[in-house]
């Protein structure tokens, strides 16, 4: 019995559909997830009100949101508090930081050089489980060529990661920015070197507060930030800040700004 075969314009309308679902980046069509306001400079940052479009701009800052550029310099805003239970956690996967590549910067990959306002919302339930993983954290690398560079008024809540080094839960590493008026309410954070409540940077802290347990397998951790660069002022932490060899710190972990 012979088999029915498709006509030409079927087998067209077909392999386009192929095509396009090829394509499509994974997880559906970037447009439905960009942010409706803002065009990421300082001026109009991005307004972001969803875990979904949280995740487009990451998507966004690494070069992977279809245009295949890196926007190191794209500014967001936060408008709304964000749960990234919906698209990272056990089962959905790792939560890929913004500037995902910035320890390799000297190579010629990115780091995030632009503003994040957390406007006074809180980001929640960020995941990620990596034992071999560097660089972790809502940002990956942060690093500053204006002085406008920073990450403010932000919450986060329920953070869990664990990674190899520079591990924390706004930046695992950078060199130059300034934190403000961030708080991290609960979590864990762990490492087997280098882990930090809320930066792994050298950097400014002005306003910080840390309540997550911090631990480090070997050394440097510290619930606040790495390293000061010019200024670390009005912080405090409430978390378990463990280090097995030492240098553990409830603010700072490493001293050369002082």
């Amino acid at each position: 019995m012979k088999q029915k075969q498709l006509h030409k314009p079927y087998r067209l309308v077909t392999m386009l559909l192929l095509v396009m679902a090829i394509l499509m980046p994974y997880g559906g069509a970037w447009a439905q997830t960009q942010p409706s306001e803002g065009d990421g400079s300082s001026e109009h940052p991005f307004l972001i009100n969803t875990a979904e479009e949280l995740k487009w701009y990451a998507s966004y800052v690494n070069g992977e949101s279809g245009d295949n550029v890196v926007h190191t310099t794209a500014c967001a805003k936060l408008m709304n508090n964000i749960d990234l239970s919906t698209v990272c956690g056990e089962g959905k996967g790792n939560w890929t930081p913004i500037a995902k590549y910035g320890i390799y910067q000297y190579k010629g990959e990115h780091h995030f050089d632009g503003v994040f306002d957390g406007n006074g919302h809180t980001i929640s339930n960020l995941y990620i489980n990596d034992e071999n993983g560097s660089n972790l954290g809502l940002f990956g690398y942060i690093q500053p060529t204006e002085s406008r560079t920073s990450v403010k008024n932000l919450k986060m809540a329920s953070v869990q990661i664990v990674g190899e080094s520079y591990i924390a839960a706004v930046s695992g590493s950078g060199s130059g920015v300034t934190f403000e008026n961030i708080e991290v309410l609960s979590g864990s954070i762990a490492s087997y070197t280098k882990a930090y409540g809320i930066a792994g940077c050298s950097g400014n802290a002005k306003n910080c507060i840390n309540r997550a347990n911090v631990t480090a397998k070997r050394t440097y951790a510290a619930g606040v930030i790495n390293n000061i660069r010019d200024e670390v002022s009005n912080c405090s932490n409430y978390g378990k800040i463990t280090a097995g060899r030492g240098l553990a710190g409830g603010i700072v972990s490493n001293g050369d700004g002082f």
